[in-house]
């Protein structure tokens, strides 16, 4: 009972929690596609497993908008969903990824995908023989 008051206090009261920022102050984003490579839309093509700040994805026409819980909502192209995931830039691979402007794609099987569909290998943190 005091957690359900608790919640409802909440939700009266607050609005969304603004998003904490990464070392470096700055909030990045990863645009998630949860395991649809092979189905892709190629509208996304060219974003998918990239990282980059919120003005920047909404600079290309993406819109990050906050649910009430502080996450990104997800959005619908071609009947399937993709979200933006939160990338605070701590862990090595992310921070690499955001400095050097490459996707962050770990599945060599997921890499080999999105070649197929036209994507560069150098645009990859992780090679084909990495893993």
């Amino acid at each position: 009972m005091k957690l359900l008051q608790r919640i409802l206090k909440q939700k009266k009261g607050n609005a969304a929690p603004v998003p904490q920022s990464g070392a470096n102050g700055v909030v990045y984003y990863l645009l998630e596609c949860w395991n649809q490579y092979a189905d892709l839309p190629d509208s996304l093509l060219p974003y998918v497993d990239t990282v980059k700040t919120k003005a920047e994805w909404e600079k290309l026409g993406f819109v990050l908008e906050m649910n009430k819980y502080g996450q990104i909502r997800k959005f619908k192209v071609e009947n399937k969903y993709f979200s933006f995931i939160k990338v605070d830039g701590e862990q090595a691979a992310e921070a690499k990824a955001i400095r050097l402007g490459k996707r962050l794609t770990h599945n060599p099987e997921h890499i080999a995908l999105l070649i197929q569909r036209g994507c560069r290998q150098d645009e990859f943190l992780y090679s084909l023989a990495s893993e």
